[in-house]
């Protein structure tokens, strides 16, 4: 049930711009990845660093996108556009789409429109976002067992009152935190190899993520954390 509470938080927080604001980048990337994927593209994300000018190959019918996000960017002008365009041009996609939380220049916004960009900022992010999550859900509260009878009530998630007794009088603490979510405030998240839907595994060490395509694929990924072989990958070269 824990698990499942922490899913639908995920999905909670996702269908609130506002969320979107306090991620960060790399958050911020893995969440608007998973939003092209709500609205049915397929997605397949290039690497944090040395991506070549975009974050997201997508695929709609086949036809073929290409996605940048930034957060935190005060501004973009046209000269990020145009490395944007580029990168379409590189990959053959016929449109692309430039998410960012903070504004495009005036420059920026003609270029975007002569190139076939789709521009999303501050003043138009939260439409895509109601696009892809149309019934915004609560993140407030998680349901939560009573691990002696087992009854089921909702505690908050976050504040002094995480504790409450259940109507046969056991305390019962919310064992889901804002805290826990970790990667699952950008969603479930997806296979940098495979790009399959990643599963819940255990371990000697505990619960982590795990590829469904195991023991072909044997990509893993913390709660939390980065990915174990992004985090080797760089590593080896010297990032």
């Amino acid at each position: 049930m824990r698990t499942e509470e922490i899913q639908r938080l995920s999905h909670a927080w996702l269908s609130r711009s506002e969320s979107y604001y306090s991620m960060t980048s790399r958050e911020f990337e893995d969440a608007i990845a998973q939003l092209f994927r709500n609205l049915g593209y397929q997605v397949k994300q290039t690497p944090y660093s040395g991506d070549g000018g975009k974050d997201a190959i997508l695929l709609k019918n086949d036809i073929k996108y290409v996605l940048e996000c930034k957060s935190g960017a005060q501004s973009i002008g046209r000269p990020d556009i145009q490395k944007f365009h580029s990168a379409m041009i590189h990959e053959g996609a016929v449109e692309g789409f430039y998410v960012n939380t903070g504004k495009f220049s005036p420059p920026a916004i003609e270029y975007a429109k002569e190139h076939k960009v789709k521009l999303y900022d501050r003043h138009t992010f939260s439409s895509l976002v109601a696009e892809a999550y149309p019934v915004p859900e609560s993140a407030s509260v998680a349901k939560t067992m009573c691990l002696r009878c087992g009854e089921i009530i909702e505690l908050p998630v976050q504040g002094p009152a995480r504790s409450s007794v259940c109507p046969a009088g056991h305390n019962v603490v919310s064992t889901v935190s804002l805290e826990d979510l970790g990667v699952f405030i950008s969603g479930v998240p997806y296979c940098k190899k495979c790009n399959s839907p990643m599963r819940i595994c255990k371990g000697y060490r505990g619960q982590f993520w795990g590829c469904p395509g195991y023991p072909k694929c044997r990509f893993t990924r913390h709660f939390g954390g980065e990915t174990e072989a992004t985090s080797r990958s760089r590593n080896r070269r010297g990032r």
